[in-house]
């Protein structure tokens, strides 16, 4: 096993698993210096074991909280990455997230693996989180710092709220893969911030209800099935370039609005309204 005590500096805590296992405990990674980076590498998996922060020494209980100002990375292959459901991982300083398991491309193994998070919150940075599926168990957070979904994704458990406009003007959300999953899906992107699907939506699990409460731009690229899609306001371009399908209702409220695909909401039941505004 691995374990290390709090730098004093700046500096980098690289764990690597090869043929062993590597451990490494959650009070020694909350209490590095505000500078420190950490690149956490597995030729197979990273667990984070169940967050149980002692409360009266600071810590909050089911989270991980870092206050780096540097970057965070969590690199595997075919393993994957997981976590509770019920935990969070909070950098609250401005460093950046990476939850990365595809190690064919990320240079840490031969395979690629899947990833499984809770709740995942940056003060400004951007999260990244890319697998061969993602499975999303909580709620995503930043502070004008960039949101990317790169693998098959999946909403699991509850309704999933992605926020990148907790304070600014927001930045970008794309899920670049499926996504699938019978739960709610609320997306807050700011007034700079675009939100994309590239890939499936809805095509395997329909998606519960859609809310995107704000945005810059929207770009629907492929097929989409949800229970309803509501979109509040858009400083830009909406785009529907796949089929919408939903059992309720298509509300979108834009600056502009392109409709290259059709909308249908009478297939999935028995019908609803299209209001493009």
């Amino acid at each position: 096993s691995a374990s290390g005590t709090a730098l004093g500096a700046p500096s980098t805590v690289l764990v690597g698993d090869t043929a062993t296992t590597s451990t490494l405990s959650q009070g020694v990674l909350e209490s590095l210096a505000a500078g420190t980076s950490i690149d956490l590498q597995a030729s197979n998996s990273i667990t984070i074991n169940p967050l149980t922060a002692v409360v009266s020494a600071g810590g909050v209980a089911h989270q991980l909280t870092l206050p780096t100002t540097g970057s965070v990375k969590f690199r595997t292959g075919l393993g994957g990455f997981s976590m509770q459901a019920t935990d969070k991982i909070n950098i609250t300083g401005s460093g950046t997230l990476l939850i990365d398991a595809l190690g064919a491309s990320n240079g840490i193994a031969a395979s690629n693996g899947p990833v499984t998070v809770g709740a995942l919150q940056t003060t400004s940075g951007s999260i990244t989180v890319n697998g061969t599926t993602v499975t999303l168990n909580g709620n995503i957070s930043t502070a004008s710092g960039v949101v990317a979904i790169m693998g098959d994704a999946l909403l699991q458990t509850g309704a999933i709220a992605i926020n990148t406009a907790t304070s600014g003007s927001g930045a970008s959300i794309s899920f670049n893969n499926k996504l699938d999953g019978g739960q709610n899906l609320t997306l807050t992107a700011g007034t700079v911030g675009d939100v994309t699907f590239s890939g499936l939506v809805g095509n395997t699990t329909l998606l519960g209800a859609v809310t995107v409460n704000s945005a810059n731009n929207v770009g629907i690229n492929n097929t989409f099935k949800a229970a309803s899609l509501t979109q509040t306001t858009g400083a830009g371009t909406t785009t529907i370039g796949g089929v919408v399908t939903t059992g309720g209702n298509v509300n979108i409220a834009a600056n502009a609005i392109a409709v290259n695909a059709g909308i249908d909401t009478a297939t999935a039941a028995s019908g609803g309204t299209v209001t493009l505004r």
